[in-house]
């Protein structure tokens, strides 16, 4: 199973931690024995550093900073499944048909801006100040609850049924990536 991920929206209000991915990660690479590969722009350089010294796994690799779009659109149709904040490669790959799980804060509506694809599942907890379309997290007076209240537990749930999923239907197929 090949995971990809992108930890950053670009903007640190849409963002779960990025030390919540790292855990992820070893996760995924140590307990559940998938590959996982960055993807990203180059501002996420220093993220790409800090996963791969802390998960120090050789089944991560990372392309932060090294694809252009296009590619990584290529990278991602090899991927069987994508993991991800609100951002623009969250929605590329859900509208791609990549099996996808969006970690979504209450900044913007999900009823308006979710992922639209096949197998999405998007992870957000309710909280009475969303949507409050914030732009900076210094303007958050409900200490980020939006996105730090989704745990590690929510995540892995979600991530463990879609690597389920997709031995289900590589075991069905024989296809690698079906």
């Amino acid at each position: 199973i090949l995971v990809a991920i992108n930890t950053s929206s670009g903007r640190l209000v849409k963002n779960w931690p990025l030390s919540r991915y790292q855990s992820l990660i070893s996760w995924l690479c140590n307990k559940m024995k998938v590959a996982v590969f960055l993807l990203g722009g180059p501002d996420q350089k220093e993220d790409s550093d800090y996963l791969l010294e802390t998960c120090r796994t050789p089944f991560l690799a990372s392309f932060i900073g090294q694809t252009t779009l296009r590619e990584s659109m290529d990278l991602l149709t090899r991927a069987d499944l994508y993991i991800g904040n609100d951002t623009g490669l969250t929605h590329m790959a859900a509208r791609m048909g990549v099996s996808s799980v969006s970690i979504f804060s209450g900044i913007d509506p999900t009823a308006m801006w979710a992922p639209v694809g096949e197998d999405v599942t998007v992870l957000r907890v309710p909280t009475p100040c969303s949507s409050c379309h914030i732009l900076q997290l210094k303007d958050c007076n409900h200490n980020h609850s939006c996105i730090l209240d989704i745990t590690q537990e929510d995540v892995r749930a979600a991530v463990r049924n879609k690597i389920i999923a997709a031995h289900r239907r590589r075991m069905t197929t024989g296809v690698i990536g079906a």
